[in-house]
């Protein structure tokens, strides 16, 4: 109470014990002591709030008791008033609160607890009201390509950007891993179409590894009571959903496009092997007879086959040394990343599943799925020979290449283990050189 005895002597109790509302600080109309004293009957903390006015003036939560003093015939000659510091068990509770309600990344309300504060504020006063959902493009493509502490950092910049004063009364929550919702409360569409082009334009502000960040968005406007919000919840997602369908393409084409530059960019050799093996698998497809379609189907696998290597560190694409295990493990990850990033564009998907298995041996010694022969997809083990023969003649930074003709008896070598042995006769067969080898099918299989 910040009173010593001697000065608390002989004074009101309510002047010393100085009770208020903890959320309201108004005084209670009778201090519980006086009510136990007409009573009897005791009073114990039940989780209200309360807060003691100290002689500084300082309210402090507390948690108290009061128990009648009982004379041999029950009749009540005093209290005992008990009372104790809460305000480190306050702010544990209010922080569990806290948890319990809020998005822990973001700090954000969480979905329940968004929906529940929206129901809340559901009435007369506050129509109309709009519900708009917000989905960030292309988060999905930078958690696989440079990990979820990247893509979280980036949902943390997104949540303050939110949780700016767009409008009054707004209400900001993260109701799913990359969707969030905004309420708006007396708001009209042409003021929610506003703060969603305002919205946009900040976040395009925040150009990650140069790409601008983009959103789809959804909303849905209540009126009247007779809206339900679940119904109004239904009418936003399905708005969000028709705009995603066609905006959310484009922005992960943009996003895939933008990985592959970032990956040139870190490692300018990685750029021209790609470039390489895109001309030789297109070159290949020619000499095999493929329609145009499909050797340029070829040329852009070539170009996009090691798209998975953005994930990795740029000290491993650019060692100068002979890689490690650890090193190897990590770039033994690079075709099932490609096949992630790859598979979410509809351009590309069709390529995707070519990219995952272009490190598959015929023997079914490769990676990451141990397949063998005609079941590795034809285009995968097209790329597999183009890519090995670029790599073995064209300079590596911890060896020299080798002659073309070293690289063909190796190619050569390998049929039949590594490489499609039928394959591998086309292939020679393209540099003028002859082939027959036991497994090796009719040349004109593929013309």
């Amino acid at each position: 109470t910040g009173w010593d005895i001697a000065e608390a002597l002989g004074k009101p109790l309510h002047e010393v014990y100085h009770i208020v509302d903890g959320l309201t600080l108004k005084p209670f109309e009778k201090p519980w002591p006086y009510t136990v004293l007409e009573t009897g009957i005791p009073i114990q903390y039940d989780n209200s709030e309360i807060k003691l006015i100290g002689k500084s003036g300082k309210p402090i939560a507390i948690e108290d008791m009061v128990y009648p003093i009982l004379d041999d015939k029950g009749t009540v000659t005093g209290a005992v008033l008990i009372f104790t510091d809460g305000t480190e068990k306050r702010l544990h509770r209010d922080k569990l609160l806290y948890l319990s309600t809020h998005d822990r990344l973001t700090g954000l309300l969480d979905r329940q607890s968004f929906y529940a504060k929206m129901q809340e504020l559901d009435g007369n006063r506050n129509y109309p009201l709009v519900l708009m959902l917000l989905d960030i493009n292309g988060l999905k493509l930078i958690n696989e390509a440079y990990g979820h502490a990247t893509g979280d950092s980036l949902l943390n910049e997104i949540a303050i950007i939110l949780q700016r004063p767009w409008y009054k009364g707004q209400m900001v929550g993260r109701v799913d891993g990359d969707e969030f919702a905004l309420f708006f409360p007396n708001a009209t569409e042409e003021i929610v179409l506003k703060v969603s082009q305002e919205i946009q334009e900040a976040l395009s502000e925040q150009a990650f590894s140069g790409y601008a960040l983009t959103i789809s968005h959804g909303y849905a406007k209540k009126e009247y009571a007779q809206t339900s919000l679940s119904e109004l919840q239904k009418r936003a997602e399905d708005d969000l959903f028709r705009n995603k369908s066609v905006e959310n393409q484009s922005a992960r084409q943009k996003m895939v496009d933008l990985l592959l530059q970032s990956l040139f960019k870190k490692s300018p050799r990685e750029m021209e092997h790609s470039k390489r093996v895109g001309i030789l698998a297109e070159r290949f497809g020619r000499h095999l007879g493929f329609p145009k379609e499909e050797f340029e189907a070829l040329h852009t696998l070539g170009v996009l086959h090691d798209i998975g290597k953005i994930a990795l560190a740029t000290r491993i694409l650019n060692e100068k040394n002979k890689l490690d295990t650890d090193d190897w493990r990590e770039i033994r990850r690079h075709p099932e990343i490609g096949f992630n990033l790859l598979s979410s564009v509809n351009q590309y998907d069709i390529i995707a599943e070519q990219v995952l298995c272009h490190h598959e041996r015929w023997d079914g010694k490769g990676y990451p799925n141990q397949i063998a022969g005609e079941s590795i997809p034809l285009y995968s083990r097209i790329l597999a020979l183009c890519d090995s023969f670029d790599a073995m003649t064209n300079y590596r930074t911890y060896r020299a290449g080798v002659p073309i003709d070293k690289a063909l008896e190796e190619i050569k070598r390998c049929s039949n283990t590594q490489f499609d042995p039928t394959l591998v006769g086309r292939f020679l067969e393209m540099y003028g050189k002859r082939f027959e080898m036991e497994g090796a099918k009719s040349a004109r299989i593929f013309s």
